[in-house]
């Protein structure tokens, strides 16, 4: 049996073959070894180490770092890198880690609206927002604009898509994401609007 503690490989005629690239992997290695470990703030901001704001920090957070290089045609995978230390966990965050899909969800948004009857052209006013504390921002530039939906979608903008959500509720948001494949655990939260949860 292939990995079986008493079996020995060696000249048993076994040929492997892989997509990584032993150059690229001994890179990401280095990469991923020699980033720079980071502190969270009083305020929970990432800053890098520093001799003047170790006194700040509430506690040391080792954040964590992976790498998983491919190749974009074929989804051949060149190089992996699951975590900073393996002896410290052996746990793979390049294939095991919940990731947050972010803007790549504001789709299931504008799916509803245009089911509602809105279409790309009709105009929304880009304006702050705060949802019960939650206050999204958008790009530098972009607060007290008028725009379509479908610049609004393009530029990925944030309170605009955060607004419709308002105003179809929550539920739908979900109900909707469960029609389109979504089968993570999504919370009853605005942020869900702006791919604010693990998937």
């Amino acid at each position: 049996l292939l990995g079986s503690e008493n079996v020995s490989l060696n000249d048993q005629g076994l040929k492997i073959t892989t997509t990584l690239d032993r150059n690229l992997q001994l890179s990401a290695n280095f990469a991923v070894a020699q980033s720079t470990p980071m502190l969270l703030d009083l305020e929970g901001h990432i800053n890098r180490p520093t001799r003047a704001n170790n006194q700040k920090t509430r506690k040391i957070e080792r954040i964590e770092a992976a790498l998983l290089a491919t190749e974009p045609k074929t989804g051949s995978i060149l190089a992996m890198v699951g975590g900073r230390n393996f002896r410290e966990s052996q746990f793979n965050r390049t294939v095991s880690m919940k990731r947050s899909p972010g803007s790549a969800f504001k789709p299931v948004v504008y799916s509803i609206a245009m089911e509602r009857g809105l279409t790309w052209s009709d105009l929304v006013f880009v304006s702050p927002i705060d949802v019960a504390g939650f206050r999204p921002k958008n790009h530098k530039g972009d607060d007290l604009t008028e725009v379509t939906l479908i610049k609004a979608l393009a530029k990925s903008m944030n309170t605009p898509v955060v607004s419709l959500a308002q105003k179809f509720g929550l539920a739908k948001i979900i109900e909707r994401a469960r029609v389109m494949g979504v089968n993570s655990t999504l919370p009853q939260e605005a942020g869900i609007a702006l791919g604010g949860f693990g998937a």
